[in-house]
């Protein structure tokens, strides 16, 4: 019972000890520099001393009592655990490198005196001198494990650090990235102007620090950097730090600049070639532009898009807001203004002039169709005078290929409306054809009869129109004047322009047997001052002439004795 006592009391010590050993272990690695970091390494200490003494016997006991299981757990655990222990506190605690530190001081106080001239910022020519005569190192580390140039480069002024240089200090690469982040990060440009020009890589990453553009770049707030900021900033450019190098998975120098607006700092990077690589972040971007576009902030828009920053969507916004300026700047930058079709939404308002004007000269296109199939010209007011049309046509717009719903442009604006009747006539003067048709044979000649439009039968007339035209029906001009009203002026102009009055139409009516049919007084008398009587006229009423005939009330019958109808 003693015995099975004593074996548990043991293991229960070995397992105490082991937890012992790792806590404290832990703890001493995390421990503190200096002679403070005591307070846990030597209680660590104490528990590594009694494993290593006690290690040799546990081992050379299970071998001699052949358990050899316990041989091997102890091995393992002797030499793995405390391996590792001994590792970790070497490679995290700085304590060791303390003590190496001051041990090498003992034998050589001329290094350790130049490191603390430097940390204190006491250190000049006169005394560089001195110290190296005694042989002192430039490449010494001090106890914080730092180099000289990285603790030069703590000093605002760059002095201690410039008489180091002079000296032939090499700085590492390591070194060379810290000092330049702390000099970035606390805005010390002389500190790093010197470090840039002794050749640290400006693109050189400090630990999990970002690049030092990145943090130059980074003020906190919006608008230009500050004078000191923005000498940094220059100097890391123009030693070729990369302004597109990823700070973090959606941000760069660019990006960062634009996010607050950093006019400056944008123009010093187009100023050293560098372009916006869009892709990174093209939310903030497009933000960015557009908030710039909507403030009217014309210097910034004009970086962002020298930048290589996508102004497509913005134009368009800028042309909906009636920006003048802005859409100039766009423009003028390299937004396509041929892209989309910008015209339809600035040609429907003549006092947009300016916009559409900017448009087209830089090489909009006319001809561009929206989501309905409207072009500029199907955009333009009815209202509109001849002025804009003619440079739309100037611009290479085509009026015959307009169409408002399929319909051709000048037979859509064809109206009795005295402030639009002259747009039909205005694209006719402006070599629009006069016989244009619509898919069902429609022409502007033929819908003006319908209209009973005397005048803009006579203009059409005049501008080329065809006045034996017919519609898919074979219905000419007269067809279509006498299926809409009873007009005997319209009648009479149609017959002195020529438009034939014995044409029949596909049901075989001519139009003086429809106007007999459909009982038009007035136009019968217009057929009969023309000596022109309806010849082989069905008795029969069309079915297209029931609703028409129902429809005639009684003052418009022809008086007895008046007109005669055949």
């Amino acid at each position: 019972m003693s015995r099975v006592f004593r074996r548990r009391t043991v293991w229960l010590l070995i397992g105490a000890c082991m937890l012992a050993l790792a806590v404290l272990g832990i703890a001493a690695a995390a421990a503190p520099s200096g002679l403070g970091g005591l307070v846990l390494v030597v209680p660590w200490l104490a528990v590594l001393a009694v494993h290593v003494l006690g290690a040799p016997l546990a081992v050379a006991l299970a071998w001699r009592r052949r358990q050899h299981l316990a041989f091997a757990v102890a091995t393992i655990y002797f030499g793995g655990f405390l391996g590792w222990n001994a590792w970790y506190w070497a490679e995290v605690n700085e304590l060791p490198r303390w003590f190496a530190a001051r041990y090498a001081a003992t034998f050589s106080p001329a290094d350790l005196a130049l490191y603390e001239a430097v940390r204190d910022g006491t250190l000049d020519a006169a005394t560089l001198r001195r110290l190296r005569g005694q042989g002192a190192r430039l490449g010494y580390r001090g106890p914080d494990d730092r180099g000289l140039a990285v603790t030069a480069a703590a000093r605002d002024d760059g002095a201690v650090l410039a008489l180091l240089l002079e000296a032939g200090l090499e700085v590492p690469a390591a070194d060379g990235a810290r000092a330049l982040h702390g000099a970035v990060r606390n805005r010390r440009d002389a500190v790093a102007a010197l470090l840039l020009a002794a050749g640290v890589d400006p693109d050189a990453a400090w630990a999990e620090h970002p690049p030092p553009l990145c943090t130059a770049v980074n003020a906190g707030v919006r608008g230009d950097l500050d004078e000191r900021a923005f000498a940094i900033a220059s100097g890391l450019v123009a030693a070729g730090a990369d302004p597109n190098r990823r700070c973090s998975a959606s941000r760069t120098p660019y990006t960062a600049a634009v996010a607050q607006r950093q006019a400056n700092t944008l123009a010093l990077f187009l100023a050293h070639g560098a372009r916006m690589d869009v892709t990174v972040n093209p939310t903030r971007v497009a933000r960015e532009l557009d908030a710039a576009a909507r403030t009217a902030d014309l210097p910034l828009l004009a970086l962002l898009l020298d930048a290589g920053a996508p102004a497509a969507d913005v134009l368009g916004q800028a042309l909906a807001r009636r920006q003048v300026d802005v859409v100039r700047v766009l423009l003028e930058h390299g937004a396509d203004a041929a892209a989309r079709p910008y015209l339809n939404g600035v040609v429907y308002d003549e006092s947009m002039h300016a916009l559409h004007a900017l448009l087209l000269a830089h090489g909009a296109d006319p001809a561009l169709t929206d989501a309905r199939g409207r072009d500029a010209f199907a955009r333009v007011a009815p209202r509109a005078g001849r002025a804009l049309l003619a440079e739309l046509v100037a611009a290479g717009a085509d009026p015959d290929a307009s169409r408002i719903d399929d319909v051709p442009l000048l037979i859509a604006r064809l109206t009795p409306v005295p402030a639009e009747r002259e747009f039909p006539f205005h694209l006719l003067a402006l070599g629009a054809d006069a016989n244009v048709r619509a898919a069902d044979g429609m022409t502007a000649l033929l819908l003006a009869s319908r209209m009973q439009d005397v005048d803009a039968l006579r203009r059409l007339v005049a501008a080329g129109a065809d006045v034996s035209a017919a519609d898919a029906g074979g219905r000419n001009a007269l067809h279509h004047a006498l299926d809409t009203a009873d007009d005997g002026e319209t009648v009479a102009a149609l017959l002195a322009l020529g438009v034939p009055a014995e044409r029949r139409a596909a049901d075989g009516d001519s139009p003086a047997c429809m106007a007999q049919r459909r009982r038009r007084r007035k136009a019968l008398a217009a057929f009969a001052a023309a000596d022109i009587a309806p010849r082989a006229c069905d008795s029969g009423v069309h079915g297209a002439d029931r609703r028409d005939t129902a429809a005639t009330s009684t003052r418009d019958r022809p008086a007895v004795g008046r007109v005669r109808i055949p």
